[in-house]
């Protein structure tokens, strides 16, 4: 019985529909049917695939359900169902192979009973209200190849779970679940994964450099966390994910590049750490800094994150720029080792070092910020010579929030003169 995508189709089930014994296919897909499923439903003992999805079904998932033994297929998503999930629900689903129940309004624990659906290869909890944890049987479901639990308040973190037991898994889609803790490295495991989708949690902690090891990954979204340290993926990596590797919104997350210069598959919107070839004098390319700058578009209100030891970083006009003399009262002058500059309003910035004689080695950069599409709305300006709590986490904000090409210079030089 199928009667799909017919919005005209209105009112609710009829508890007679218990009486259809040998239905094996119940199909209400995308109509304006409304009310509680009726216990009847658990009547259909021969019924091999229910879907529901797409209507304004509301109340609890009848606990009747759990003696379809025979259900191959369960949809129940995109309704209005509620409550939590019957313990009574999973007993005998030994031959359920997929299980969607995203976008409702779903709440509760996630039941430990779960890991009995060994052969469910689909399970989509997506958009609902479920809370208390990822459980540790979900490490039993070793047929999944998709599950997705996306937006939910979940909670907890991803070391209860022995991720290489799933070895067919193929989509996991763990966003915006308020996950805390580690990656954990049995998550390098899982030979054929292609989407990973960790993003907007709070997880913190470095990223396994393993994870690049994984033959069928084709798309990694860690953006949105608390994650630390380098990012110590292949430039082949980046360059074969491209878009479809994001790592933005972790402030504290950087990439190694050889020379930024050249660093034309990198992460977007994560900080570059230059290791030793950081806002110092350039060692072969005089023109590296501005190599970079003109590799990359800066908008108003982008940022430029400076680090550096016994430096000095100055806001120049273009004819002390051009002299590498800059004047007594500069536009701009920091030197307390961890400058955060806003792009406030579209121009060219001229940015030289204060050390006497690295500006005409090369220790200089040139920056145009393109006019925006609309103006932009006033904002407080961030430059400042001090280092505030307020300026370091405004600039960290700012470095992260937008896609933004964002300059991170390491200065390990420890012989240089102040020429101020």
């Amino acid at each position: 019985m199928e009667f799909r995508s017919n919005r005209g189709l209105i009112g609710t089930i009829p508890t007679s529909i218990g009486c259809l014994k040998e239905l094996q296919s119940l199909v209400l897909l995308e109509n304006g049917l409304r009310g509680e499923l009726p216990i009847e439903l658990g009547s259909l003992v021969n019924l091999r695939q229910l879907v529901l999805a797409g209507n304004q079904f509301t109340g609890q998932i009848p606990p009747s359900l759990g003696g379809l033994t025979e259900l191959l297929i369960m949809d129940l998503s995109r309704n209005n169902l509620s409550g939590s999930l019957s313990l009574a629900f999973w007993g005998n689903f030994t031959s359920l192979l997929k299980l969607d129940l995203s976008c409702n309004k779903l709440q509760g624990k996630l039941p430990k009973e779960i890991g009995s659906l060994k052969n469910v290869s689909l399970l989509d909890f997506g958009r609902n209200n479920f809370s208390g944890g990822l459980v540790q049987s979900f490490q039993e479901m070793v047929s999944l190849k998709e599950m997705v639990l996306s937006d939910n308040p979940l909670g907890g973190n991803l070391m209860g779970v022995q991720w290489g037991n799933l070895q067919t898994l193929e989509i996991l889609d763990l966003s915006n679940v308020g996950l805390t803790g580690i990656i954990p490295g049995s998550m390098t495991e899982m030979k054929r994964l292609r989407y990973l989708g960790l993003n907007d949690n709070n997880l913190s902690g470095n990223l396994c450099p393993k994870l690049e090891t994984l033959p069928s990954l084709g798309a990694l979204y860690i953006n949105g966390n608390n994650l630390t340290g380098k990012l110590e993926f292949s430039e082949g990596f980046y360059k074969k994910m491209g878009r479809r590797f994001r790592a933005w919104n972790n402030s504290k997350l950087c990439y190694q590049a050889e020379m930024i210069s050249l660093s034309s598959h990198v992460p977007n919107g994560v900080q570059a750490f230059n290791g030793d070839n950081g806002w110092i004098v350039p060692k072969h390319d005089n023109q590296m800094y501005n190599n970079w700058a003109s590799s990359n578009r800066f908008k108003v209100n982008d940022t430029i994150h400076f680090k550096y030891k016994k430096d000095s970083v100055l806001v120049v006009t273009q004819e002390e720029y051009d002299k590498c003399q800059p004047s007594d009262h500069p536009q701009f002058f920091s030197n307390n080792g961890d400058t955060v500059y806003k792009l406030d309003r579209p121009s060219l910035f001229y940015f030289i070092s204060g050390v006497t004689g690295h500006c005409q080695k090369g220790q200089k950069m040139i920056i145009k910020v393109l006019e925006p599409a609309t103006p932009p709305e006033q904002s407080q300006n961030m430059n400042s010579t001090t280092n505030t709590p307020e300026n370091k986490n405004n600039g960290a904000v700012g470095v992260a929030a937008v896609t933004s090409s964002t300059l991170v210079l390491l200065l390990t030089s420890a012989f240089a003169s102040f020429l101020m």
